[in-house]
């Protein structure tokens, strides 16, 4: 392999001609001192080139290049500190690619030559260094090999800190130049210090503490090799290493707890210690000749120097670093007291400002026999300190200050103290610094506070520190304004009297004429609210939470609170029982409230009977249901069963109003469903409580106002919410229940299905839904504003209150207020919470009437199939008959699905999808996943658009489905993919293992039951974790429910027409067959 370098490449590499042409001026003037060849483990880049170049200056640096396997530069480098900042080309790269130019040229050899050349040198090389370290080694065998040790020697000379150093091992020798002794280390050379000491300054000879200096030396050296580069230090200078204060700290610290000597000037000061512990200093405080004072330290001898916080202390045993409360109280006096020669004079008018002011500072230093001196010739400071505290006329705070010495008071702010009085200086600062701290303003003889915020700190903090240490006289107003500490519980007297409760807060921690102003700051989340006679009012305690809790929930205003007593409906009473528990508020409750909470709170103990007249079974949780729904009914109040599809609904309805209508009531009920669901209601009412008088709304306006006229004839009126939008005007009637199903229909108030209901006169309401309420927080307002009035505010203040803070400011725990609120109105059990007392798997039939197009299309059609028929069987041919009869049957069902499965062109509504729709959403939005199956695979043409329009997935399985990709999509459906499974009857009714569903809809139930019991069996088998619910839909008064009734008499039939096409209709007599086309 051969480098691809040429003098063009090597001027694009550089990038600058300055570069180029220096790096080629540094290659001729022989700078490359050596050039290495080398194969590396990089696949990239296997190549590469070093050298070590001098610069100009004659320092070294280590120059790199890498090289692919055709030669061409991959990367260069250099140690150079210009390569490092500008990361580009350097002059010493320039002058190796040179050389390495050369060397190939010149040469002409290959890399691989180049390489073994490299390993050649190379190994001569190794060769001399381990031949040197073994003629070393045996050297040192021979040499004496005792520990060589390093002894410190200190200076003080001035300002000035020196360390110089000896060398030893019985017998030691200075020094004298320790740059050249740190150069000697690094080359490990041989040097003569005496003759007990020729060393080859290998460091293994060094003990551990010599070591340690060793390194502290060479640090300094290193650090100063700049300036000694630059010319040569007299050899005084040499000798020693001047210290900082930093650097003498860092060596005291590395040979702390040793001892060394040092000289203070001249003067040999031995055995010093480096020490952290503080010296025993002490200050003697005598008696002058002239009366005054003198201060001395008793220590002997001693240095102090340093910068900034290195101050260190020097005695005659120890060196010491001082600590922060040394500088500031004893460094000054002890400072002055060596340069003025061992002490410092106090004159006698000086006395008393000393012993005020210095003194309390350094009497911790001071001798005992100068304290007892001190005591017995002179009155030591003892401040006896007044505070006096008022509120004036504008609720601010005013203070005063005396201080008493010797019998007599003070006033600092306008008395000037006798020079002679010792004085406490460091205690009157202390008491003035409260008020400072607090910005207190100075007026005249006293001190004045005005701002709030200031003075609720200083009633919290400043009070009791001036208490603590000071005398404090506050007036009657003064204490008056102490913050109030609400430490007692929300005090409240319940009473409920029929449709009334009377709710009273008593005994209130503030005037309720202030109510607005504590509120707007409780809102802010202040700490406190100054209240209007001065006093402070913590707003952050539990008693203001509880308050404005109970306040807020309940919509109090200003003008309840001035009430005596609150009237609030009973409809709060279950909430305002929780909120009281809540807040842990004391409270009175009178009999009646007490045995409300007491029968909601034990409904599962309530005594209420069943109906006789029931005709079924109610499991445990349906008869939990019915007496949740008479508890609420007795009480005068609604509410919302929201249990999970499938667990009984409406069976739980029918039993509340089999119960009522035992009893002699004068109004009929009214129950409003989805037009899909109107006859499956009748069609319960027919089966559970056929005794009760039921009237189904239906027809044509005029038919529907001539039945409207009747409805006191009947205990129940059942109609659907488009219905009832367009009758709305003629239901003026008073309803002993007004029942809402599927509830969800007026969950947006604004629609016209809201607006409709909301007008009925209904004594008792209640709604049905199987849909979970959590979605929409205004969706549970509209419902609440069916069932209770009022009972959640208008719309407008619901959305102000909570529902803006609740989406936009995901506020939780106004969300849980919210949930607080409906709880007690809402009963929903879950399928999973009721497991045990389900059966396996429950079946229900859903009807639909057909719309009037669809109604019109299918009379006709089976008018026009019953003449054809009539002559067909007068020919006497029974078996062609059957025959014929098959194929009318299939288009009657195909009217009833879809008349589009029959009718090209046909462009209105089929009642049945609808229904199918909206039991899907219904069933998607409670946590469903479905099968749906029908035996025309062309219906999946018109309802997957449908289902694509509601953002509903799906997976479809037809006879045209590969086997490969049945057991693909079944996998992926259980899962997790998809919401419904559309499933041909023909084609996916067996094999197929589909456990992630757990609701199964049979579109078009047919006679053959066995086949529909065995897609069925698709989701209800092995492996199902949950119950399955099935619904068969069903066409109301057509042929689809002629056949159920028929199954329902002759169940034994259930395969008696044609199966799997096999077979003719051989079990049903001609009067059966007939039965099925009578109009």
């Amino acid at each position: 392999m051969k480098l691809k370098l040429s003098d063009s490449l090597i001027e694009r590499i550089a990038r600058f001609d300055s570069i180029f042409y220096n790096g080629n001026i540094l290659h001729d003037s022989g700078a490359v001192k050596t050039i290495n060849f080398l194969k590396t483990q990089n696949s990239d880049a296997p190549y590469e080139i070093c050298s070590i170049v001098h610069d100009f200056t004659g320092r070294e640096y280590h120059a790199e290049a890498d090289f692919d396997t055709k030669g061409n530069i991959q990367s260069i480098g250099c140690d150079c500190p210009a390569s490092h900042h500008y990361q580009s080309c350097c002059i010493h790269v320039v002058a190796m690619l040179f050389q390495a130019q050369y060397e190939q040229k010149s040469r002409r050899i290959s890399w691989e030559d180049a390489i073994v050349f490299y390993q050649r040198n190379t190994i001569n090389q190794l060769l001399d260094q381990y031949e040197d370290s073994l003629v070393q080694e045996v050297r040192m065998n021979l040499e004496d090999t005792s520990t060589v040790s390093l002894i410190p020697k200190l200076r003080f000379e001035g300002e000035v800190t020196k360390l110089e150093l000896s060398i030893g091992t019985k017998r030691f020798y200075v020094i004298k130049d320790l740059f050249d002794f740190i150069n000697r280390i690094d080359t490990q050379s041989e040097f003569i210090y005496g003759k007990e000491l020729t060393f080859n300054h290998d460091i293994r000879r060094f003990d551990e503490q010599s070591l340690k200096i060793l390194n502290f030396v060479k640090s300094i050296v290193k650090d100063r090799q700049f300036i000694t580069q630059q010319y040569r230090l007299p050899n005084s200078e040499r000798r020693s290493l001047l210290l900082s204060s930093m650097k003498l700290r860092e060596l005291h610290d590395l040979l702390l707890n040793t001892k060394l000597n040092c000289y203070v000037e001249k003067d040999e000061w031995k055995s010093i210690l480096m020490t952290n512990q503080r010296p025993n200093i002490q200050l003697k405080i005598e008696q002058a000749k002239n009366k005054g004072l003198l201060l001395k330290q008793t220590k002997g001898k001693m240095l102090i120097r340093g910068r900034g916080k290195d101050y260190f202390l020097l005695t005659q045993d120890s060196l010491w670093f001082m600590d922060e409360e040394f500088i500031n109280y004893i460094f000054p006096i002890l400072k002055e007291i060596i340069v003025m020669s061992g002490y410092l004079y106090i004159s006698s008018e000086q006395i008393p400002h000393f012993l005020s002011v210095i003194y309390p500072r350094i009497a911790a230093f001071v001798t005992d026999d100068s304290i007892n001196y001190l005591q017995g010739k002179y009155e030591m400071p003892q401040l006896d300190s007044k505070v006096y505290l008022d509120l004036n006329d504008d609720l601010a705070v005013e203070a005063k200050v005396e201080y008493g010495y010797n019998g007599h008071l003070y006033n600092p702010l306008t008395d000037e103290l006798p020079s002679t009085i010792v004085r406490d200086k460091v205690k009157e600062a202390q008491l003035m610094n409260v008020f400072e701290t607090y910005d207190f303003k100075i007026d005249k003889d006293k001190m004045v506070l005005n701002d709030d915020h200031q003075i609720y700190q200083f009633m919290n903090q400043g009070v009791p520190a001036l208490i603590a240490q000071h005398e404090v006289n506050a007036t009657e107003r003064f204490k008056g304004m102490s913050p109030k500490q609400v430490n007692k519980k929300v005090s409240v007297g319940v009473r409920l009297q029929s449709d009334l409760m009377t709710f009273k807060l008593e005994d209130l921690a503030f005037d309720v004429s202030e109510y607005q102003e504590v509120l707007a700051q409780y809102q802010l989340k202040k700490k406190y609210y100054r209240l209007k006679d001065g006093s402070f009012l913590e707003l952050d305690s539990e008693y203001m939470q509880s308050f404005f809790n109970l306040v807020e929930d309940l919509e109090l205003t200003e003008e309840d609170l001035q009430q005596d007593e609150i009237q609030l409906s009973k409809y709060r009473a279950l909430y305002l029982e929780r909120m009281l528990e809540k807040n842990e508020v004391k409270s009175k409750k009178n009999k009646a409230f007490r045995q409300l909470v007491n029968d909601f709170e034990q409904i599962d103990e309530m005594e209420y009977e069943l109906p006789q007249n029931l005709q079924a079974t109610l499991r445990p949780y349906q008869e939990t249901g019915y007496r949740w729904l008479r508890t609420l009914s007795d009480y005068g109040m609604g509410g919302i069963l929201a249990d999970d599809m499938g667990l009984g609904k409406t069976l739980q309805v029918i039993a509340l109003l089999c119960a009522e209508y035992e009893r002699e009531v004068d109004k009929p009920s009214l129950i409003v469903t989805p037009s899909s669901l109107v006859f499956n209601w009748q069609a319960e009412f027919e089966r559970f409580a056929p005794h009760l008088r039921v009237l189904t709304m239906t027809g044509t306006v005029s038919e529907r106002s001539k039945k409207l006229s009747t409805l006191n004839n009947y205990d129940v009126i059942l109609t659907s919410y488009d219905l009832l939008r367009r009758d709305i005007k003629e239901y003026e009637a008073a309803f002993k229940y007004v029942i809402l199903d599927e509830a969800h229909y007026i969950k947006n108030q604004a629609t016209q299905n809201a607006k409709a209901v909301k007008k009925l006169n209904g004594e008792i309401r209640f709604a049905l839904t199987g849909t979970p309420l959590e979605n929409s927080i205004a969706d549970v307002w509209s419902i609440f504003d069916f069932i209770l009035p009022g009972y959640l505010l208008s719309y407008a203040k619901f959305k102000k209150q909570y529902e803006n803070p609740i989406i936009k400011d995901k506020d939780e725990k106004l969300l849980a207020r919210v949930h607080q609120l409906v709880a007690p109105f809402i009963l929903r059990r879950l399928k999973k919470d009721v497991l045990t007392e389900l059966p396996d798997k429950v079946e229900s039939v859903v009807y639909c009437e057909l719309d009037k197009a669809q109604r019109k299309l299918y009379e006709a059609t089976l008018i026009s199939m019953n003449k054809e028929l009539q002559a067909e069987l007068g020919e006497g041919n029974e078996g062609q008959s059957r025959m014929k009869m098959l194929a009318m049957l299939t288009r009657l069902r195909q009217l009833c699905c879809h008349p589009a499965l029959y009718l090209e062109n046909y462009k209105d509504e089929s009642a049945k999808l609808n229904l199918c729709l909206e039991l899907i959403q219904e069933c998607k939005d409670s946590g469903h996943r479905m099968l749906l199956f029908s035996q025309f695979t062309s219906m999946f043409d018109l309802i997957a658009p449908k289902l694509d329009e509601l953002g509903i997935s799906y997976f479809t399985l037809t006879g045209e489905t590969k086997s490969e990709q049945r057991v693909a999509l079944a996998n992926r459906f259980n899962e997790g993919e998809a919401d419904v499974f559309l499933i041909s009857l023909k084609a996916g009714g067996t094999g197929l293992n589909l456990t992630g569903a757990d609701v199964v809809i049979h579109y078009d139930p047919w006679w053959n039951m066995s086949a529909q019991n065995q897609a069925t069996d698709r989701a209800y088998r092995m492996g199902q974790q949950n119950k399955v619910q099935v619904y068969k839909l069903i066409a109301k008064d057509t042929i689809e429910e002629k056949i159920e009734k028929l199954q329902q008499r002759k169940l034994e039939l259930s395969d008696s027409l044609v199966k799997e096409g096999e077979t003719f209709i051989t079990h049903l007599s001609m009067d059966d067959i007939q039965e099925l086309f009578e109009s």
